[in-house]
């Protein structure tokens, strides 16, 4: 998180929707759901935009810090949006969620 905003902060012109959710990623694989979390929902406050991707790392995030509710929020939130479509991905980390 210190990284995404020492990025910013310099105003680096290639900090995008990409290497943020580059930081997502790896935020979930260290187990960090609730840092993934944070990312996804500060984008906007960065002037980015959370896609498909994003919403995928976190769902996973989520599925492996065991918190389906969440997860499903998640989800729900995509159905709920009118620009952005669960896929299959999604799907299955919700399910993988449930799972735990």
């Amino acid at each position: 998180l210190d990284l995404t905003a020492k990025l910013k902060n310099q105003h680096l012109s290639k900090f995008d929707a990409i290497l943020c959710n580059a930081t997502v990623k790896a935020c979930e694989r260290a187990a960090r759901w609730a840092q993934a979390m944070c990312l996804l929902r500060g984008m906007p406050t960065m002037e980015l935009h959370p896609d498909i991707i994003s919403y995928n790392i976190c769902v996973s995030a989520c599925a492996k810090g065991r918190h389906w509710r969440l997860a499903l929020a998640l989800l729900d939130e995509l159905d709920s949006c009118t620009f952005l479509q669960a896929d299959v991905a999604t799907h299955g980390a919700a399910i993988s969620a449930c799972e735990k």
